[in-house]
């Protein structure tokens, strides 16, 4: 009986010690020493830690404290921080602070408050703008790419070089030009005259060529008498030829064809759905889909399959092949895309712009127009040029000053409440974008910065997109601040903190400063005013009036 009872407690014994075992779950600690010295040793990951610069620590204090790594020493998180490799009390214990709980900015402690957070090593105010780990003031600065802090009025060129518009010009991204901005135009590093040259892009290089043609590889070509086919001219004989690939078919000679971009001789060569095969040794050649066969052997079922001549008839549907929209000689999606003689602009027309015929250019109606083929701001008449000093160089003041149409009719007597209602019967009202806007603050240039045209800036919150307001990336921007940058400043602007007004917009919200100009349209929000903008869009594109009837119907905050 004992032997029983004692092998039963074993037993017992055995399962209870293998049901409390836990797991061993071994890693490899590689740490290195002050002195430079690399050690490398095995660890618990479930009792031990792992610590860069002092090599294995238990996780847990004799009072089962949680402990992590702070340079060659562990602290625990519960009453402790670790700052610069050094460990200090996460609270205060002695002096006025005492009981007050620290932060480690960075290597630098500071006294913990909501209203704060980290820039870098300093504890900034958190309506205080952080560039890379420095605090700046918006009002006179920005932040450049995320990285560098710029005066304003000013821009980078390349790595940490700064330029002045007003008389220099980057181009390339990378090379600084000592003529203004507004002067010529950029084809790579280089300037160019748009009277007299054009900028072409060939195999991924801008080729600078005369204006007197359009671009065709590495020079150019008279659409009036030649073909450009992928780089190469050709004689046109009055449309006699067409491109095929970069070599042409005579379209007067029926036994040309071109298939797959390739030119093929009906006499010798077929074309199965883009496939090219030889027929020299083919009875009564035909193609079924992609597949050549001999007509007098078999036949061709639904366009795809190949059967005998004596199999039973076709069943099932016969399918046919969507045509495909070509620009020039390559296929493009005419819902999105643009095409422009013979030149594809991927998603152009999905964002709303336009070709500048006969050019190859396209342009956005928001901010340009395009005037005897060349693409110019929209502030500029067809007949107008900018006006030239007795230097040559053109006057920044004049190309830039503020004009008292779209966003800077605030400024002029349009937008005195007897003449508000006059201004939106006249002008253009039909944007992309109706965003409700909160001014939170108004800035103008202090005395003796840089600047070469009055501007102002709104510190703006973005509550709404009224013309997206039933869709879930509305949310996407709600309450978020923005710099609207305006050119031009008068009492007006001054006046509008604290108080809501509708952006007429197509400008992409996707940028901390955001520039508004002649295209964009700034509106109080009363009554009379969102009465007037209802009558008049019944004149914008069917899009553009639903979204506006949706605006003037949810905008209960109209007053």
């Amino acid at each position: 009986m004992m032997p029983v009872i004692l092998s039963a407690f074993l037993i017992v014994l055995l399962v209870h010690l293998s049901q409390g075992k836990q797991t061993v779950a071994l890693g490899t600690c590689l740490w290195t020493s002050s002195d430079g010295y690399s050690s490398e040793e095995k660890y618990d990951k479930n009792s031990q830690i792992c610590c860069e610069q002092s090599g294995v620590h238990k996780s847990k204090d004799d009072q089962n404290n949680d402990l992590k790594c702070c340079g060659n020493k562990t602290f625990r998180i519960d009453t402790e921080i670790c700052c610069d490799n050094r460990v200090f009390n996460s609270h205060i214990t002695l002096g006025q602070n005492a009981g007050q709980r620290q932060i480690c900015c960075n290597t630098k402690l500071h006294l913990e408050t909501n209203q704060r957070e980290c820039c870098g090593n300093d504890y900034i105010k958190r309506d205080t703008d952080c560039c890379n780990g420095k605090p700046f003031n918006s009002s006179t600065h920005y932040c450049a790419d995320d990285m560098n802090i710029v005066l304003r009025g000013l821009d980078t060129c390349g790595v940490n070089v700064h330029y002045n518009r007003s008389h220099q010009k980057c181009c390339g991204d990378s090379r600084l030009h000592n003529i203004p901005d507004t002067q010529g135009e950029c084809c790579g590093e280089e300037i160019i005259n748009s009277s007299t040259h054009q900028c072409c892009e060939w195999s991924k290089k801008k080729i600078i060529q005369p204006s007197s043609g359009q671009c065709c590889g590495k020079g150019v070509y008279n659409s009036s008498s030649e073909i450009c086919c992928r780089g190469n001219v050709f004689p046109s004989y009055n449309g006699v030829r067409d491109c095929c690939g970069d070599t042409f078919i005579n379209k007067s000679n029926s036994r040309e064809e071109c298939c797959s971009l390739q030119r093929i001789n009906r006499d010798k060569e077929i074309c199965c759905d883009g496939k090219v095969y030889s027929i020299t040794n083919i009875t009564s050649p035909a193609c079924c889909g992609k597949q050549l066969y001999s007509s007098i052997e078999k036949r061709c079922c639904n366009k795809k399959t190949l059967v005998s001549k004596t199999a039973p008839d076709c069943e099932g549907p016969i399918s046919t092949k969507s045509s495909e929209s070509l620009c020039g000689t390559l296929p493009y999606d005419p819902k999105k895309d643009l095409c422009c003689n013979n030149k594809i602009h991927q998603e152009a027309k999905k964002h709303g712009k336009r070709c500048c015929d006969p050019t190859t250019q396209v342009y956005f109606p928001g901010n340009e127009t395009c005037c005897s083929s060349k693409v110019q701001h929209i502030s500029l008449r067809c007949s107008e040029h900018p006006t030239t000093s007795t230097t040559g160089i053109t006057s920044i003041l004049t190309t830039l000053a503020p004009h008292l149409s779209g966003v800077c009719r605030i400024c002029s007597s349009a937008w005195e409440p007897k003449n508000i209602m006059k201004s939106i019967k006249s002008i253009d009202i039909c944007t992309k974008s109706a965003i409700e806007i909160k001014v939170n603050q108004v800035y103008t240039p202090r005395s003796g910065t840089m600047q070469t045209y009055p501007w102002t800036q709104l510190k703006v919150t973005y509550r709404v997109n009224l013309y997206k307001s039933s869709s879930n990336n509305n949310l996407v921007h709600m309450g978020k601040i923005f710099d609207l940058l305006l050119p031009c400043s008068c009492m007006n602007i001054q006046n509008m903190k604290n108080k809501s007004y509708l952006l007429l917009t197509n400008i992409e919200f996707n940028k901390r400063d955001i520039f508004v100009g002649d295209g964009d349209l700034i509106f109080p929000l009363k009554r009379k005013v969102r009465k007037r903008i209802a009558v008049k869009s019944r004149k914008c594109p069917k899009y553009i009036v639903k979204n506006i009837k949706s605006l003037l119907q949810k905008s209960a905050f109209v007053r």
